[in-house]
């Protein structure tokens, strides 16, 4: 329809059409090629990390505070636990491009509320973040799937810690023998 429609082609085949087409297309590149280079660029380590920086551990601190936030039923709060330590300890055995790719999601997370005009999230109020969290919970497939990754990250992280095991009544070793 459009492809056969002679006033169309008409448009795109002067010049004024193919330098309009050009420059559009061009301003596509950069804005597409700035955000990629935006999201994958390399960023230092933070002091006592070995590979997320100062941005992505607050990410992972703020989205640890959504999944336990201070009235968890545990009792201890993520924010009383070093899951942004932890979780650098794991991403710091993946395979470099699985780190790359660990650390974009984490960059888009961050970044996400600004389409909205909220700001970064983890400058947001706890409560703004369990919203977006919940909202991934209950979204399309692909936001599932995101929450179900960082879900999953922060989770092993936050119950790897001893308090937190004690907490939920998980003990270590056998079970003891109770007599018959």
């Amino acid at each position: 329809m459009l492809a056969t429609d002679p006033s169309l082609l008409k448009l795109l085949l002067t010049r004024r059409g193919a330098l309009r087409l050009g420059l559009g297309v061009g301003g596509a590149v950069l804005l597409l090629g700035g955000a990629g280079a935006f999201v994958f660029r390399a960023k230092p380590p933070a002091a006592g990390l070995a590979v997320l920086s100062d941005d992505e551990r607050e990410t992972v601190r703020a989205l640890a505070d959504a999944y336990f936030p201070a009235d968890t039923p545990t009792g201890v709060p993520a924010n009383d636990v070093d899951i942004a330590g932890r979780v650098d300890a794991y991403v710091a055995r993946l395979l470099p491009r699985e780190q790359r790719l660990l650390r974009a999601l984490l960059t888009l997370v961050e970044q996400w509320p600004r389409a909205t005009l909220a700001g970064r999230f983890s400058a947001l109020p706890t409560a703004a973040r369990v919203e977006i969290v919940d909202a991934w919970e209950r979204g399309i497939e692909q936001r599932q799937q995101l929450a179900s990754v960082f879900r999953t990250l922060v989770g092993v992280a936050y119950f790897d810690e001893p308090r937190v095991l004690r907490a939920i009544g998980h003990r270590f070793g056998c079970l003891p023998v109770v007599p018959s």
